[in-house]
């Protein structure tokens, strides 16, 4: 790991991670890094689906996690962030099975034959699409869009974070399962924590 930043803090009853996967800001990668932070959230070798991602989770009391992508100044985000009970009110073991499906779900995805789930792909792909489309028909979302186009217009920070729908058609299964080995090989990493834990 490059940096870890810990702030341990007992004010909370729910222990906050987050593992930001950091690289330069391109705007013709922002659909590839987006599509990836969508289709990693929905399952890994282990957790097929969603729905058995979010069974075990469950299990954990309630153990939330979520994927998001943002821009940092000439930066891209990815981030993984998972929110789970304190581990005063938490037994060890359950603390360990929540790391080790955080750690999963970035390092070991549901990759079979050079590929991901070929359904998962397909389905993530239209979201995305329909996300970008749903941010067109919200005024305000537009609006701003439009403004942060223009005024860095010619520069990579005013791409939207999501990339463009043109983009996201090209992308195919194979090239995304390149562009995964390609961001665990050259993001910076930053790990944040509102506690110690494990």
């Amino acid at each position: 790991m490059n940096n870890i930043i810990v702030r341990n803090s007992n004010r909370f009853k729910s222990i906050f991670v987050s593992v930001n996967l950091i690289l330069p800001l391109e705007a013709k990668l922002n659909s590839r890094n987006a599509l990836l932070a969508e289709i990693l959230e929905k399952g890994n070798a282990l957790y097929k689906t969603k729905k058995e991602l979010e069974t075990e989770l469950a299990s954990l009391y309630n153990t939330n996690l979520e994927t998001n992508v943002e821009k940092i100044d000439n930066w891209y985000n990815i981030r993984f962030g998972m929110e789970l009970l304190n581990v005063n009110f938490m037994d060890k073991t359950s603390v360990e099975k929540a790391k080790d499906i955080l750690l999963g779900v970035i390092l070991n995805p549901n990759i079979s034959n050079g590929i991901f789930d070929e359904e998962t792909f397909n389905r993530e792909k239209q979201a995305l699409i329909q996300k970008i489309m749903e941010e067109r028909d919200d005024k305000k979302v537009y609006a701003l869009k439009e403004l942060e186009q223009d005024m860095f217009k010619n520069i990579d920070y005013g791409k939207s974070v999501y990339g463009d729908i043109s983009d996201i058609q090209t992308i195919t299964n194979e090239m995304l399962v390149k562009h995964y080995y390609y961001v665990l090989e050259n993001a910076h990493v930053i790990v944040a924590c509102s506690r110690k834990f494990g």
